[in-house]
């Protein structure tokens, strides 16, 4: 049975980033069912369990809170929602 998730993309990822910070930073905007960064480093899309949070996280943006992980600063966007195994 699949669910519709919010896929978060992540831009401007640090390669010295990996997976668990990511899910720590990201965590507290809601449930993460996976993150992946991608083999060049580059960015990670990340699957939260509820598209609100994403919905949030993008608010927060707009009202010019930036996103940064070790002083490096992030660029977030929706990708199209995803239906995923449970």
């Amino acid at each position: 049975d699949l669910v519709v998730v919010g896929r978060l993309f992540v831009g401007r990822v640090d390669p010295t980033i990996n997976v668990e910070q990511l899910k720590e930073y990201f965590n507290k905007y809601g449930s993460i069912k996976k993150c992946v960064i991608d083999i060049n480093g580059k960015y990670a899309l990340i699957d939260f369990n509820n598209d609100k949070s994403i919905e949030n996280i993008l608010k927060l943006q707009e009202n010019n809170k930036l996103y940064s992980i070790q002083g490096k600063y992030l660029h977030l966007n929706r990708t199209m929602n995803t239906s995923v195994p449970r």
